[in-house]
Formats: structure tokens, sequence, C-alpha cells
């Protein structure tokens, strides 16, 4: 289980709802398993869910379009355990820290005795208190406790419809609750059973509800409902559990935009090339030089020209998108619809078809990533020969996938983290304070000895012609912009009248 610190301000508002999810998918190692758990988001509306029993080592994001994938893992590389966060659409962009918590944290959803999750919650005890108070905290996962169904004298801690009947770790978790002015949110509302549920044996006689969602008591009013959703394509015992919420806050901060990236690997075809520089050319010729220009004027006419520069190759090139092309072929999405109708069904007939379904899908989502890996291997092979390292890089990177480091925590000086906006700002700002200003006093007879530079009165001629086409030959490809968000593929492309600008 990992502690992950949300700004609210962008993804809980009076008139939205907030989609908070569980889920134990069992494993995502297998080939093809991540892109299926991905593909159901078109079937249900979620922004974020905690995946239990990821079985991925180490911990990253990794990030496919819209979707960010945080995962924290054993650190010995082995397959086992773990556990991580989807966070979609404006959920991404809130992040804030991310902070793996221990090994028993992580662990907790294999925990096979007593003594193992009384370490988890001692140490989940310790993440819950490091906290910033003013955060809303939500505890999801699973659990593996059952609090029964009666809730007499646990009014502070759980609803009415609770489910089974309690056991230890049961009791552990309604402790946990009441200490820390948590509640269950599964137990708020009146559900049929299998709504309730969230576990079901694999002979489909046995269900319990084990995979909970946890919000601080003053935030109970908030959510609007808990539900168990079962029929996903996630090949797990477990059940996928929402929660919907919405919450008063401040008025969410407008976000600034990027700026577009233009498809510049298209000046290479010599056709484009030429038609984008002869428009920019016709446009520029437009502007009227000056002879002594003040300040504001030539910051008005380099305004001016970038905007050219941008309408043109926005028109002649077009803006580059990001997205990546799912491998896995729609006739295998056909199938796991089939075997989605099958599931949790106790028939004999049923079951069989069932695991003959699974067992295609594995063997179609194997075939596909094959044939995927391959055609990437090829696009690879074309571009060697046509030298183009940058491409073959850049594939590489997509199949390697690897990923990037988890999001920087910072801590204050009594080492609890930090998650204010304002006060990260003034940690950093003490810190290059101490860092950057010396505390001893230097010595005035040393500092006078030194001679005073003397400086040109007259400023630096302004640059040659030839001065400014040499820099601009000399630009770099395959380079971020700068703050104007122009390329230098679009200057080095361009007519000889930017060298005049």
């Amino acid at each position: 289980m990992q502690t992950l610190s949300e700004k609210t301000s962008f993804i809980l508002t009076p008139k939205t709802n907030l989609s908070l999810g569980t889920l134990n998918v069992r494993t995502l190692s297998k080939p093809g398993k991540r892109e299926l758990v991905l593909n159901e988001k078109n079937r249900y509306r979620w922004d974020i869910v905690g995946l239990s029993e990821t079985h991925l080592p180490s911990t990253g994001t990794e990030r496919t379009n819209n979707i960010t994938l945080i995962t924290s893992g054993r650190s010995d590389g082995v397959h086992h355990q773990g556990v991580g966060f989807l966070l979609f659409k404006q959920a991404k962009q809130s992040l804030l820290a991310i902070h793996p918590v221990s090994e028993h944290i992580i662990t907790i959803h294999s925990s096979r005795n007593d003594q193992e999750a009384e370490e988890f919650y001692s140490q989940l005890q310790h993440t819950v208190d490091t906290a910033p108070r003013k955060d809303v905290l939500f505890v999801i996962g699973d659990l593996n406790a059952i609090i029964g169904h009666s809730n007499d004298g646990l009014e502070d801690v759980m609803g009415k419809f609770g489910h089974g009947r309690q056991n230890h770790r049961g009791e552990m978790l309604i402790d946990f609750c009441r200490d820390n002015e948590f509640f269950i949110t599964n137990t708020m509302f009146r559900h049929r059973e299998r709504r309730k549920v969230t576990w079901r044996s694999p002979d489909g006689r046995t269900a319990n509800m084990i995979d909970y969602i946890l919000v601080g008591k003053r935030w109970k009013s908030s959510v609007l409902t808990t539900v168990s959703i079962a029929g996903g394509n996630f090949d797990s015992d477990h059940v996928l559990v929402m929660s919907e919420l919405r919450l008063r806050i401040r008025k969410p901060q407008q976000l600034k935009k990027s700026l577009p990236r233009y498809r510049v690997d298209l000046l290479k075809n010599i056709e484009t090339r030429n038609r984008y520089r002869t428009t920019l050319s016709n446009k520029l010729s437009r502007i009227q030089p000056m002879e002594a220009p003040t300040a504001e004027e030539t910051d008005r006419l380099v305004d001016e020209s970038l905007s050219i520069i941008r309408v043109t190759a926005s028109k002649i090139l077009g803006i580059r998108t990001h997205s990546d092309k799912p491998w896995i072929t729609p006739e295998t999405i056909d199938l796991c619809v089939q075997k989605r109708v099958h599931a949790n069904k106790l028939d004999r007939q049923r079951k069989d078809e069932y695991k003959r379904l699974k067992r295609l899908v594995e063997k179609k989502i194997r075939q596909a990533l094959r044939h995927y890996v391959n055609d990437k291997c090829c696009e690879c092979e074309e571009a060697f020969q046509k030298r183009n390292s940058h491409f073959i890089y850049k594939k590489v990177r997509e199949l390697s996938k690897k990923k990037s480091s988890a999001a920087p925590t910072l801590l204050d000086k009594n080492g609890l983290q930090i998650t204010d906006s304002e006060a990260r700002r003034k940690r950093w700002k003490d810190h290059f304070r101490k860092k950057l200003n010396p505390t001893i006093t230097p010595d005035p007879k040393i500092l006078l000895s030194f001679p005073l530079p003397q400086y040109p009165v007259d400023p630096s001629p302004p640059p040659l012609r030839d001065e400014v086409l040499s820099a601009i030959k000399s630009l770099k490809i395959n380079k971020a912009p700068g703050p104007d968000g122009i390329q230098s593929e679009l200057i080095k492309a361009g007519p000889e009248e930017l060298v005049d600008i």
C-alpha cells in the first residue's frame, strides 16, 4: 500500500464527482494483463484506483496516453506482492508526492499470520500520524479483514450494512478506524448481496467483504456511494470496489497550458519544406522594416514574427499528438467480452467455456505481442539503414518502457512530508539561502586589495548578418523548444527574412 497526496483543488469540486476505487488484480506482470485492465476504462468512470498484488518489482511511474500507473514493489526484483495506483484525467495532474512506506505495507495483501498484520497496522499508523492534518486521507486496498454485519456499538466507524462474521483482523481494522477517526464507506449504503462482497472463492460458494475504502469521519457526508462492481476483465477472484465523492473546496486554480509541438519531421520532405519556406517568406515580407526601432518596437516586431511562424507551422505541418496505438487486436477484445459473460457462473458448462475462452485470450495476447515487437524491430532496422538514430532510440524506449522515477518527496527539518505548495516553496527558499549564503565574514582589507573591473562605456555592436546565419546553422535538432514554443527545425527551414528580424 502507498500513501498518495493529492491537490484536492483540482480533482474535487462542488460540481463534479471523484471516483475512487480499489482492485486486487492478482498480477500485472503477465503479457497483456496491464492493457486489458486499462481497456476497462471504457466501461467504468474512475479517476483514482488503488491496485493490490501487482507483482511488479521496484518503484516507478509509467504514462500511457491519459493514464498514469504508479507502482511500488519489492526491491529484490522478485515478481511478487506489490501495490500501485492508476490515475486518470485530471487526477494525474494533481499528483504532488509519492511515498512508498515499507515492505510490510506493501505485502499486507499476502500476509499469512496475525504478527505480520500487527506490523502492518503499526507502520500504517505511523504513516497516518505523519500525514498533514489538512489533507483528505483515504485508506484503500485489500485488507483481508471481515468486519461483520452488525454495527452495535460501532456506529462511529461503520454503517448498518456490513457483511459476514467478524474475525480477528476485522477487530484490528475497527480498532484502527476508531483510533484515527476513519469510517468504512462499504457499510454506508444498502445494496444487494452481490454489490457488497468483494471476493469470491473459485468454486463460487464463499463470498466475503475484504476490500475496503476508508475515509475520515469529517468527510463521511461527502461519500455518495460505495459499491462492488463485478464483471470486469481482470481475471481475479476480487472485484472492483468504487466510491463516488463530492467535496466542498475552494475554487480550482487554472492550469498553465503547455505550448504545442509541431510535426517538424515533415520538413524532411523537400516539397513540404519548400511550401513552408515560401508561405513563411510571403507573410514575413509584409512586415515593415524600421531604421532605428526602440526596445518596445523591437519586442513587438519579434512577437509578430513568432506569431507568424506558429500560424504557418500549424497550417503546413500540423500539431504533433501523442497516442499509443493498442497492440491488442479487436478480436482479442471481443473474446474478452464473451469471457466476461461466462464469468462467475456456477454451472459446469459455463465454467468450462470460461476456461476455454481464457486460454484462447492468453494465446491471442502472446501472438499479438509477438507481432507488435517484430513490427517495431523491422521499423528500427529500416531506420538504421537510413541512419535515423533518433527514431531508433525512440522505438527502443517504447519497447523497453523504462519506468520514470517516482515524484520527489520533500521533507521538512523534522523529516515529515510537505504537501502544501506554499510550504514547499518556503522549504526550498530556506535550503538555498543556507547553502548559498556563507556565514563566514570576509576581511574587508582583502576585498579592497582586488582591482575594480573596467567596463566599456559603449555597448557592443549588433551581430553581423553572417554571424546570425552561422548561429542558425549551428542549431541542434530534436531538442525541446524554449518558452516561445518555436522548435529549432522551424528556424533552420525558414527563409532568409528571419535573419533580418
